[in-house]
């Protein structure tokens, strides 16, 4: 079973023990660890002069540090030392050195607020201010769906491009028999749908219908 006694913590210069403690090229002992998991952790930690505490263990793809049987080791400091990520929520580096677990640079996050804080696209799209028209991304030209912001007024105009007037549409008009005739005589005689659409003023669709039969058509 694993020793979980809090690290105890030095501010003062001592001597090194040996596989127990972390060092500081300036200060010393950092701190000393206290149980065989504690020195197990501590062997793996080098003080960097910017105070991140590398990790010299294994680490994933990502360059984040694992411990013992695949803890992440930046979860793995801050349970030592008594502080337990608390369900729900993210390990943000302050540092942004993936690989440093000193627990001063590291703080438990929600998952959006580590998106926000990191170099993502998340991040990156809640700092604007315009959308790419110009237009501002602030009070009521906001418009949230399905959680990302929307610009009301690019929705308005192209709203408005799509708008066609009623009386501006092409009317759907009943075919006569002999205009269904016609059509499927000429479908049958190879000619193309789209010629047949083009020379009487109809719809491609409305001739498909024809040839297909729907709609009561070719019947």
């Amino acid at each position: 079973m694993a020793d979980n006694t809090p690290i105890e913590w030095a501010d003062a210069t001592v001597n090194a023990i040996n596989g127990c403690s972390i060092l500081s090229p300036d200060r010393g002992i950092i701190f000393s660890a206290h149980g065989p998991e504690g020195q197990r952790f501590a062997t793996r930690v080098s003080v960097r002069d910017d105070d991140c505490w590398e990790w010299t263990g294994a680490r994933n793809k990502k360059g984040y540090g694992r411990f013992g049987s695949g803890e992440m080791a930046h979860r793995a400091a801050l349970r030592i030392i008594g502080r337990p990520v608390p369900d729900g929520l993210e390990v943000d580096h302050l540092c942004r050195n993936r690989a440093c677990v000193n627990p001063d640079h590291l703080e438990a996050v929600t998952h959006r607020e580590n998106l926000l804080r990191g170099e993502t696209i998340t991040a990156r799209a809640a700092a604007r201010t315009q959308c790419p028209a110009g237009h501002p991304l602030a009070g009521d030209n906001v418009a949230i769906r399905e959680g990302k912001r929307r610009c009301r007024e690019c929705d308005r105009l192209r709203n408005n491009a799509r708008y066609e007037p009623t009386t501006n549409r092409r009317r759907r008009r009943h075919l006569t028999p002999r205009e269904v005739a016609d059509i499927l005589a000429r479908l049958a005689a190879g000619e193309p749908q789209s010629s047949i659409a083009a020379d009487m003023n109809l719809s491609q669709s409305t001739v498909s219908n024809v040839k297909n039969g729907r709609n009561n058509y070719g019947r």
